[in-house]
C-alpha cells in the first residue's frame, strides 16, 4: 500500500512538473503533446484504481473503497473487496446475484452490514467478514443463507453473536 501511494505520488509530481514545464508553450503543436502525455498520465493513474473483471470474478483488492456503489455483473460468483476501508454498503447491493458463491469482505472497517445485505444469497458458500470493526452480526443477517459453509470473522471486537 506504500508503494503504491508512493507511485501515485511520483506519478502525481511528475504531471505537475510537466504542467509547469510547458505552460509557457506558445505553439499549438507542443501543447497537443502535452495534452496527449497528460491524457495518458490521468488515465495510468484511474485505471490503477479501476476493479479487475471477468465473467465470473470481480476483484476490488487494495483499492481505497470506502464504499461498494454498484455491481453490474449480477451473474459473477466471486467478489474480492479485501483490504480496502469500506466501511458500509447498499443493503441490497447483491440483490439479484443468485449464483454468487464467495464475497471477501475482510480487512475494511465495517462495524456493522446493513440489514438484508445477504438476503437471497441462496448459494453463498463463503462468506469472509475477518479484520474488520465487528460489534454484533444482526439477528437474520444469514438467515437464508442455506449454502454457508464458510463464515470467517476473525480479528473483529464481536461481543455478541445472535443466534435465529
Amino acid at each position: 500500500n506504500i508503494l503504491q501511494r508512493k507511485l501515485h505520488s511520483n506519478l502525481s509530481a511528475k504531471f505537475v512538473c510537466l504542467l509547469l514545464s510547458f505552460t509557457n508553450m506558445k505553439h499549438s503543436n507542443n501543447m497537443t503533446i502535452v495534452f496527449v502525455i497528460i491524457t495518458i498520465l490521468l488515465a495510468s493513474l484511474a485505471l490503477s484504481q479501476s476493479c479487475d473483471t471477468t465473467p465470473v470474478d470481480i476483484r476490488c483488492v487494495n483499492k481505497g473503497l470506502t464504499t461498494i456503489l454498484e455491481i453490474k455483473n449480477k451473474k459473477a460468483t466471486h467478489l474480492y473487496f479485501h483490504l480496502n476501508r469500506i466501511s458500509t454498503f447498499p443493503a441490497r447491493i447483491f440483490n439479484g446475484m443468485n449464483v454468487l458463491t464467495l464475497i471477501d469482505l475482510s480487512n475494511n472497517v465495517i462495524s456493522k452490514p446493513p440489514d438484508g445485505s445477504f438476503h437471497g444469497l441462496t448459494a453463498l458458500y463463503s462468506l469472509k467478514l475477518s479484520h474488520n470493526r465487528l460489534k454484533t452480526l444482526p439477528l437474520g443477517i444469514l438467515h437464508g443463507l442455506t449454502a454457508l459453509e464458510i463464515l470467517i470473522l476473525k480479528g473483529n471486537i464481536i461481543s455478541t453473536l445472535f443466534v435465529g
